[in-house]
């Protein structure tokens, strides 16, 4: 009953704050991102995260870009636990994707990267806060350390710092 509420409140939280930013984005013109219909993202999502993908199909056409660009990104830095050995290695891939995430902010453009050269399109176009990214990535650091959250307190910490960031940036996008 405690998780219920606990994660209901969360949500509305997130919805909240995923309203005014979407309500403050609202008068953004129905252009589309302009990457390749077939880009190295949608192929990555699809294959990668189904769930998001079939999320994706019911937004806008002209949205769909943007967002498998954010859904490969996430993608990428979740499955660092996975491809390294060490957890220093782990590490420093995280450091590489917040480097070249603070690369896009100061100056439009990061490393050659065919998801970074997306997000960089993406950020421009939607305005996405460098912070939800930075969110993002610090959570992440946890999956290195093989270690459960110690509490229930601690599970929903990281939950929240894993998907409320990325929620509200594809709420800005919509």
């Amino acid at each position: 009953m405690l998780i219920d509420k606990h994660a209901q409140r969360v949500a509305a939280a997130a919805a909240e704050a995923a309203a005014a930013e979407a309500a403050a984005n609202a008068d953004q013109e129905e252009v589309p991102v302009s990457l390749p219909p077939t880009s190295y993202c949608h192929d990555l999502v699809q294959e990668n995260d189904k769930d998001r993908y079939l999320l994706s199909m019911s937004v806008p056409e002209a949205r769909r870009e943007a967002l498998w660009t954010l859904f490969a990104f996430n993608h990428e830095i979740a499955k660092t636990r996975e491809v390294v050995s060490e957890q220093t290695m782990g590490l420093i891939r995280l450091q590489w994707w917040r480097d070249a995430i603070a690369q896009i902010y100061e100056t439009g453009n990061g490393p050659e990267h065919e998801i970074v050269n997306a997000l960089a399109v993406i950020i421009d176009k939607f305005n996405l806060s460098q912070e939800h990214f930075d969110k993002i990535l610090y959570a992440r650091e946890f999956d290195l350390t093989n270690l459960p959250p110690g509490n229930i307190g601690g599970f929903f910490h990281y939950a929240d710092y894993t998907n409320t960031p990325l929620l509200r940036m594809v709420m800005q996008i919509m």
